[in-house]
């Protein structure tokens, strides 16, 4: 229960921040710089948020330092974030979901890699078993070069 919980908040931790910044790129960023240099900002915020949260949620739910235990809270987010995306897909104009991949004939075709990344990170970022996200930051996890 405790895994289900903590898997539960740290999707919405997640998805309300990324809701918020998607939603200021798309009306304020990305008119000024393009769309892909506007998820390309975003990117690196998203990924400072993901790790906070797990970081934050690990401590406030007493979770154990395990990988099962850190997995099962990034799966428990990854489910919660799959059943969002596909709900969110195919209630645009109350089409359903395959008049939705047919649009563009792919499923997703130009969301694709934001998907998959968020996918992934919802995973994988549960998993770190860090005393605190300066430890990232010391290890060069959190540099970016241009």
């Amino acid at each position: 229960m405790q895994i289900l919980k903590a898997g539960t908040f740290y999707f919405a931790l997640v998805f309300g921040a990324g809701f918020l910044l998607g939603t200021i790129r798309v009306l304020w960023v990305a008119p000024s710089f393009g769309t892909r240099i506007a998820k390309l900002m975003e990117a690196p915020i998203m990924l400072v948020v993901t790790i906070l949260a797990a970081w934050w949620l690990a401590r406030r739910h007493s979770l154990p330092p395990t990988s099962a235990a850190r997995l099962g809270v990034g799966f428990v987010a990854l489910g919660l974030l799959l059943a969002a995306e596909i709900r969110g897909s195919c209630s645009g104009c109350g089409a359903s979901r395959l008049v939705s991949t047919s649009r563009t004939g792919t499923p997703w075709r130009e969301p694709s890699t934001s998907r998959c990344s968020g996918f992934l990170r919802s995973c994988r970022f549960s998993w770190f078993e860090v005393e605190s996200p300066s430890q990232l930051i010391e290890a060069g996890c959190l540099s970016i070069s241009y």
